[in-house]
């Protein structure tokens, strides 16, 4: 156990009693903590006890998981008729009751809505109709395999499905409508074998030049200069889009700060559409220092919104109508003017993003500070981006060197 000053609510100074122990779900090293007014010898030994009782209480309750866990494998399953179909459609449901212990966000929601619709009209016609307790993991291995190497669709799209049938049987072990999970557990995603350049294209996320994304600007300024300065206010920021959406004039401050504390729901089933909603991650609620050309798209597009008739909100990048623009649209407007492009990769909002990420990388700017910037809390987007780019810049000083 060890022990470290901190300040309570009050702002009183307190100190926190910490201990490691070893979960037993997980087996990974984990802390326990407990703060107290005091540190003398009576409330160390205090906090000991304190301490040992917690770590005692999560051993107890994972041996009453697992015993319970025992008794239903024991006892067998609930007779039932229940099919894929309707477990999918009872976990879509309880998903979406606000009293759920979990509350996924709207955009999540209706991700998932889309997806279920998909695969009933499109990729299920058989499976959907079985009974839940008949499934096995060759069953789904099959489905899977089907949408790979019969219908060429990549892993990271039958992801998407794998996530709803993993709650469909979830939801059917708990209720105890089948034995185990093994139909999820034992069956996987297989990728057909590629070439060494797909492996090396999809290893790195797309981003672009600095010249090529300057000379995209150029092209589309000539088209809808304020669509063009989401872009450039991604490419300076690495911002994502629905948090470029979300901006409001009062989150510029101190001439040259940003907070970045929501994103904007523009999904269509989502029960927040048009709102703005908490970021992706704890690690997406941040304030970001901003450059001269990023202060300079803020400043223009907020003097250029006082000549927007009835404007009612806050919101700085909104089309006429006092709304923030859709995806959608921006993304059909790069495309419809793609073919002018001098560039190999496929631009869309996100790309510029990427981009951000990738110009940082080159100034040496360190992994840590980026993420932190861009609001990443998985580092491998970043680190992937990160360690092309100075591989790249690797492959440059040989090339210089060997002209000396």
């Amino acid at each position: 156990m060890w022990m470290e000053e901190v300040k309570n609510k009050q702002g009183k100074i307190a100190y926190k009693y910490i201990e490691r122990y070893e979960d037993p779900a997980s087996g990974q090293k984990k802390k326990v903590s407990i703060t107290l007014d005091k540190k003398t010898r009576q409330a160390q030994n205090a906090a000991q006890r304190m301490l040992n009782k917690k770590i005692a209480n999560f051993y107890d309750q994972y041996k009453e998981k697992k015993r319970l866990q025992e008794k239903l494998r024991s006892e067998g399953i609930i007779e039932n008729d229940k099919t894929l179909e309707d477990m999918i459609r009872a976990w879509f449901e309880m998903i979406q009751d606000p009293r759920a212990k979990k509350q996924l966000k709207g955009s999540t929601i209706s991700g998932y809505s889309y997806g279920i619709d998909m695969l009933f009209r499109d990729y299920m016609t058989l499976e959907k109709e079985m009974l839940i307790q008949n499934i096995t993991h060759e069953h789904i291995q099959a489905f899977y395999d089907r949408l790979v190497f019969d219908l060429g669709r990549r892993k990271t799209y039958v992801k998407r499905f794998r996530a709803i049938i993993r709650g469909a049987f979830t939801l059917a072990y708990k209720k105890r409508y089948i034995k185990n999970l093994d139909p999820i557990n034992l069956s996987q995603i297989h990728e057909p074998i590629r070439s060494v350049k797909d492996l090396e294209d999809s290893q790195v996320p797309r981003y672009l030049e600095k010249k090529e994304a300057e000379q995209i600007f150029e092209i589309l300024k000539t088209y809808n200069p304020l669509y063009t300065q989401v872009f450039e206010l991604q490419y300076h920021t690495g911002m994502r889009f629905g948090e470029v959406m979300a901006l409001e004039e009062k989150n510029l401050h101190d001439g040259f700060l940003l907070d970045i504390h929501g994103t904007y729901d523009n999904a269509n089933r989502s029960r927040t559409r048009h709102q703005k909603v908490p970021p992706k991650t704890k690690k997406s609620f941040r304030t970001i220092e901003l450059g001269a050309p990023a202060i300079k798209i803020l400043t223009d597009r907020i003097y250029h919104n006082q000549f927007i008739q009835n404007k009612k909100s806050d919101y700085i990048f909104v089309s006429r109508r006092d709304r923030p623009y859709d995806r959608g649209t921006l993304n059909r407007f790069i495309t419809a003017h793609c073919a002018e492009f001098i560039t190999s990769t496929k631009v869309s909002t996100h790309v510029f993003r990427h981009t951000h990420i990738s110009l940082l990388a080159e100034k040496g700017v360190p992994l840590k500070v980026i993420m932190d910037r861009v609001g990443h809390q998985d580092r491998e987007t970043t680190e992937k981006i990160y360690m092309h780019v100075t591989k790249k810049q690797k492959t440059d000083l040989v090339k210089t060197l060997n002209e000396f």
